[in-house]
């Protein structure tokens, strides 16, 4: 006679390990959401210049601003080309009037069209670890270990 095992322990480790890695994607997309929610309620415009470009990490530049008397870093994959751009090179830059850190080179619309396809492959993501995890632990044919014949 051999004794069925219950998938729900082994479904439950699973979903907890599944958990943990895409609560803090949604969490940084999330972060990033309002930030950008910020950039569009009190955003401002400014000039800045290019100081460095990282043409092989996604066409990002480095660039610097300056709001009143304070300067400012940030970076981005701006609308321009990567490999056309130079050091002292002028690129618009939208920042948070009440947090000039915040700041964006990208289009807000672009920049919105990244963000809600971050969270549309997170949901697919968790579908997909969903069903791997039902069906790696179906009980089937599973006996504890000594129980069979």
């Amino acid at each position: 006679m051999s004794t069925k095992v219950s998938a729900t322990p082994a479904r439950i480790a699973l979903g907890l390990l599944a958990a943990g890695i895409l609560i803090p994607l949604f969490a940084l997309n999330y972060r990033s959401q309002v930030r950008l929610d910020e950039l569009k309620s009190s955003g401002a415009s400014t000039i800045a210049k290019i100081t460095h470009k990282q043409c092989s990490n996604h066409g990002q530049v480095n660039f610097a601003y300056s709001v009143g008397a304070r300067d400012f870093r940030g970076y981005g994959s701006c609308a321009h080309s990567c490999k056309d751009a130079r050091a002292g090179d002028p690129v618009p830059v939208i920042y948070a009037r009440h947090d000039p850190r915040n700041s964006e080179c990208l289009g807000l619309a672009e920049r919105q069209q990244i963000i809600a396809g971050n969270f549309y492959m997170l949901l697919v993501i968790a579908g997909a670890l969903a069903v791997v995890i039902f069906v790696v632990t179906q009980v089937g044919n599973w006996q504890r270990p000594g129980n069979g014949r």
